[in-house]
Formats: C-alpha cells, sequence, structure tokens
C-alpha cells in the first residue's frame, strides 16, 4: 500500500515506489524516452529527493499529489492529470528552490 511508507516514514521504501511511479507512468503513457530523459537527470533529482524527504509534511504532499495524478489517469481525465500533473512538477521546482534558499551550500 503506498500510504505505508509515509505513515511509518520509510524514505527508502517511499523513493522506490516514488520512482517505480514516475517510470510507470512513462511507460504506460507510451512515452519510454521521456523515462530516459528522467534517467539522464536522476542523480540531481535523486540529491533533492533526499534532501527534501525529512521536512515536515513533504512525503504527505507527494503522496496526495501522486494519488490525485493517479486518479485522474484511471479515470481517463487526461487535462485533469496533466493539471495535477503540472502542479506535481511545481512543487518540485518550489522544492529545489527552497532547498537552494536555506542550503546553498549544497547548490554551489
Amino acid at each position: 500500500m503506498p500510504s505505508r511508507p509515509v505513515a511509518e516514514g520509510d524514505r527508502e521504501l517511499f523513493l522506490e515506489l516514488d520512482e517505480a511511479f514516475h517510470r510507470s507512468l512513462c511507460e504506460e503513457a507510451g512515452l519510454p524516452r521521456t523515462w530516459r530523459v528522467i534517467q539522464v537527470v536522476k542523480l540531481q533529482m535523486d540529491r533533492v529527493r533526499y534532501l527534501s524527504l525529512p521536512e515536515p509534511g513533504h512525503l504527505e504532499t507527494l503522496l496526495a499529489q501522486h494519488l490525485a495524478i493517479f486518479e485522474a489517469v484511471e479515470t481517463g481525465e487526461a487535462k485533469q492529470a496533466g493539471a495535477r500533473m503540472t502542479a506535481h512538477l511545481r512543487e518540485v521546482l518550489r522544492t529545489v528552490q527552497h532547498l537552494n534558499a536555506t542550503r546553498p551550500d549544497l547548490f554551489g
């Protein structure tokens, strides 16, 4: 169950499931090249993920966003899925900006 790692604070399992979620989205959407592009920047994104997961409420926010995206995809609501993915990507950008502001030593 995807919410278990969030409830238990199991960051490692969350990261495994997070990666599987994103890979599955690309595969199911028929966008294997998109997953390959993600792999190119994955090292930096993993860094952001590891640094941001301890932030209070961050796991819960990501889980809620993933569930919302999945629900829209599952019900065939393409516009809604796109809007929810955009909100998720904005959250990632906000996280990078927050980390850069609070930990500039990490983004030299």
